[in-house]
Formats: C-alpha cells, structure tokens, sequence
C-alpha cells in the first residue's frame, strides 16, 4: 500500500531513527548517493532496498528515480533527518486505506527541532510539503527546492512531520 523513499548522503548517525518511524510502510526504498559512511550498510539491514545513484545537484532527478522505484500505489517522501511522528502514521494510513479518500497527493506540516526546541517563527514556523501522493500522480520539478507537482485534489494531513537540520548555528 505505501512505499517509503528516503535521499541518503552519509547519514549514518540519522538514519536509523528515520527508517524505525517508517515501520508502518511496506516498503522501503532509499536513493544512496554514493555515502562514504556506513548508511548503506545500516539501511541494508533495515530491509530497505537501496539504489545507488549520484545526485549530481538535481534533487528532483533524485527523487524522480526513487518514485520510479517504488511499488506501491501511494508514495512517502521523507528525508534521512526527518520521522514520521505515530500519530502521523495514523494519520497517513487512515486516509490511504479510506476506499472513499478522493484525494492525490498530501500536505503534510513539518516542525524544524534545533538544538532541542521547536523553532515556531519564520520561514520554518508554518512550513508543510507534498511528501504524500500516489505514485503514478505526478512528478517532482526544480533541482534544488524541489516539488512534486502532483495532478488531482490536494488533501492537508494535520499531524506534522518531524525535522532535525544539521544542529549548528553555520
């Protein structure tokens, strides 16, 4: 039912709490560009299926190639420093098992975490993607701040996201 693709580039030290909040999928797929820590060694043993493929600055072909890889009808795009929350994870899987869901593609809000706190103001106070969507849906669009341009109804899943960028002030 749901497929999990996650980005890699040496994330040895996040990857594992990302990949154990994506228990819920069926799938896990990650994109490994060419990490020269011990990710790929740790997703392998997390059941994922991993590509290795070069990013060469062009998130979206990065992300197209995952959507290509995935098998199942909806698609979960998460980021190695990112979790899905369990009250998400019920969220997502209440609206993709919903015969009656006539939605595409989700929004789904992300909360930034710094240095332990929740930053609330700014660019990232009210921040949501479409990270969600069926796979044959759409694809994604822009090398750098991408987007999946995603045809059909839009839903906005209320639960959010959780986001660890790099814990530096640089």
């Amino acid at each position: 039912m749901i497929s999990a693709v996650v980005l890699t580039k040496n994330e040895e030290k996040n990857i594992v709490d990302c990949l154990e909040s994506l228990k819920f999928c069926d799938e896990l797929v990650v994109i490994d560009d060419n990490s020269e820590d011990r990710t790929k060694d740790i997703v392998e043993k997390h059941g994922a299926k991993v590509f290795v493929k070069g990013l060469d600055n062009d998130f979206s072909a990065q992300r197209n190639f995952g959507l290509e890889k995935a098998q199942n009808e909806w698609v979960l795009f998460v980021d190695a420093d990112e979790k899905i929350t369990p009250s998400l994870q019920k969220e997502i899987l209440m609206h993709v098992t919903n015969p009656g869901n006539p939605y595409s593609g989700f929004y789904i809000p992300r909360r930034d975490i710094l240095f332990g706190r929740e930053l609330k103001y700014g660019e990232v106070g009210n921040i949501k993607f479409i990270r969600l969507a069926k796979r044959d849906s759409g694809t994604w669009k822009g090398k750098v701040h991408e987007t999946w341009n995603v045809k059909g109804k839009i839903g906005e899943l209320k639960t959010h996201m959780t986001h660890y960028p790099p814990q530096t002030i640089a």
